[in-house]
């Protein structure tokens, strides 16, 4: 090469050098730095980043011309470019130049390009109890799945539109959901759908703070399913109820029990905020009613079956004759129940599984069994388990309800609680982010396909 060659690669390999050295320096710093100007950094890295490609080409052309008096004698008359002492240096701000530069390319656009695709449908997070916290799969579980594969396979159109996620807060509230939430607010959703009384009350009362720690443009909606006690603190604009209520559902069952002669009652209910709160609502409507109490009991939702068993087996409802207990459960507590006297009449809540009171018809008379379901204008056999029902049900009001506002969160409140939909449901406003299900008791083996659907919770 000529010396006027060797001067311009050599000036283009300082000019280079100078602006590499504060570039790296400065792109580990980034995070600390104002968004405004980090891009001006990474797009200035990006192409320094690509010049040096062209450079090395001719770096590794020039070793190899002089690879023989580079072995020879390192001080020789060499370009100075391919000395050993500035390949030390330059090289390694090289490569990380070019890693920040990838990097820049993939956070800020390729990233992007990812987020538009899904961006453009409406984000909902489903936060739902999948296994408990000791591992054991919930009933509720394989009902939620099919409420939500039946959405998906009705409405296969709303797949354009909405991106479902499911969480499994595996009925507790912990730092991993809350941390899903603040990822999920971040990404975007603009909705959450949240299962079990317990979590979703905890949820909602620290729902603000969550926001505290996250980047969100719009308030996302808070709203619960699956969700019976009567001291969620709902509110409006953030937080809303769409299912059956312990109010209604205890009545009902109560009021069956009572006109069919019974006059003694007692109840097994879970120890958590739904269960607490049915027990309070079944004594209150069975007193009412004129009945005789008996203390029931309280059980532990992750306890084992034979752990329940032998519980119920040292209770006073062992000695109980010509009763009914009321049943406010979502585990199979079947076990328990055929422990009973042989007179028990069972109570069975819309929480306790249509297919686990299925199983416990094998063993106790059909006219013994009475069970509570909400009120359907049109009935349908589909429509016999509470819990895929609603998770079905919520689903199709919310997206219904977020067409019609068309984008317009602040109309969410009016469009929720006045819109009468799904309208093969029996509801009514009650409360200032609550609805009133219609429900209806039903003797097990009972056709409720022909027989007159009447609210009888009014």
């Amino acid at each position: 090469m000529s010396d006027k060659h060797d001067r311009l690669i050599h000036k283009t390999y300082q000019a280079l050098f100078v602006i590499y050295a504060p570039i790296a320096l400065i792109s580990i710093l980034v995070k600390f730095l104002s968004d405004t100007y980090i891009s001006y950094i990474f797009i200035t890295a990006l192409l320094v980043g690509g010049i040096s490609i062209l450079l090395g080409v001719v770096m590794c052309v020039q070793f190899w011309q002089h690879h023989k008096v580079i072995s020879r004698d390192k001080e020789a008359n060499i370009p100075i470019m391919i000395r050993h002492r500035f390949m030390i240096i330059y090289m390694p701000i090289t490569i990380i130049s070019l890693l920040v530069s990838s990097y820049y390319i993939f956070d800020k656009y390729i990233k992007a390009v990812e987020f538009y695709g899904q961006g453009q449908r409406t984000e909902i997070s489903i936060l739902f109890p999948l296994r408990n916290g000791l591992g054991a799969r919930l009933e509720d579980a394989e009902q939620a799945r099919t409420g939500i594969g039946a959405f998906i396979v009705n409405f296969p159109e709303y797949t354009n539109n909405y991106h479902l996620t499911v969480f499994d807060h595996k009925n507790k509230y912990s730092s991993a959901l809350e941390n899903e939430v603040i990822s999920k607010i971040d990404n975007g959703t603009k909705y959450f759908i949240c299962a079990y009384s317990e979590v979703c009350s905890a949820l909602a009362e620290n729902f603000d703070s969550l926001l505290e720690k996250s980047d969100y443009g719009i308030r996302p909606v808070l709203i619960t399913t699956l969700s019976s006690a009567m001291n969620l603190p709902l509110e409006k604009g953030k937080f809303y109820r769409f299912f059956v209520r312990n109010r209604e559902d205890a009545r009902v069952l109560a009021k069956a029990a009572y006109e069919k002669g019974i006059r003694k009652a007692s109840f097994i209910v879970t120890s958590d905020t739904y269960g607490l709160d049915a027990s309070q609502a079944f004594s209150e409507a069975w007193k009412d009613f004129g009945g005789d109490l008996i203390e029931g009991i309280y059980v532990d939702p992750n306890l084992t079956a034979d752990v329940v068993a032998s519980k119920v087996e040292q209770s006073s409802l062992m000695s109980m004759q010509d009763g009914a207990v009321y049943i406010a459960h979502y585990q199979n507590i079947n076990k328990s129940l055929r422990l009973l006297n042989d007179s028990t009449m069972y109570l069975s809540s819309a929480n306790y599984q249509q297919n686990v009171i299925t199983e416990l018809s094998k063993h106790i008379p059909n006219e013994q069994l009475i069970f509570a379901l909400p009120s359907y204008k049109v009935a349908h056999s589909k429509l016999k388990n509470t819990a895929a029902s609603f998770v079905y049900m919520t689903l199709m009001k919310l997206v219904h309800v977020d067409q019609q506002i068309n984008g317009d969160i602040s109309q969410f409140h009016t469009t929720w609680q006045q819109d009468d939909f799904p309208n093969f449901l029996e509801f009514r406003t009650d409360g200032v982010a609550d609805f009133r299900i219609e429900m209806q008791a039903y003797t097990f083996g009972s056709d409720i396909h022909t027989r007159k659907l009447l609210p009888t919770s009014k």
